[in-house]
């Protein structure tokens, strides 16, 4: 189902929160559905969209053939969410899309710490609107 079509939550993000890459490592299709990659939130959800820094930084083992991945927060039962609580009583639980993931940052030492990039919601709306408006203008 693509992304567009899920119905989105505002879930609460707060550093170390767990959220999921869905993509598919070293190009693995197997029947068709993505893996769900565990990571983190390794920095403040809070100052992405901030001129200083405008990605997300996630602690994930992820691998190559997950970038341009979808990013999503999954909560079940009791949330937290922006404005305050709330409850999920279906099976499928709360989804909130949270960016698109570009890749690791590479150092030359295996032992480093495994962090990542995810282009924040907001930004990934900005670059579409802007596209679909060059290509309006330019279209007609």
């Amino acid at each position: 189902m693509p992304m567009n079509v899920i119905g989105s939550v505002a879930l609460k993000q707060r550093i170390g929160m767990q959220i999921f890459i869905l993509g598919y490592p070293f190009g693995r299709v197997g029947i068709g559905l993505p893996v769900w990659k565990q990571a983190t939130l390794a920095s403040e959800p809070y100052f992405s969209a901030s001129k200083h820094q405008r990605y997300l930084i996630v602690d994930s083992a992820s691998r190559p053939g997950m970038s341009g991945s979808p990013v999503i927060q999954r909560a079940h039962g009791q949330i937290e969410l922006e404005n305050g609580y709330g409850r999920v009583a279906n099976g499928d639980g709360a989804v909130n899309f949270i960016g698109i993931y570009s890749g690791r940052f590479h150092t030359n030492d295996p032992s480093d710490a495994q962090l990542g990039r995810v282009w924040p919601a907001a930004l990934v709306k900005e670059v579409v609107a802007a596209a679909e408006a060059r290509a309006r203008s330019r279209y007609g």
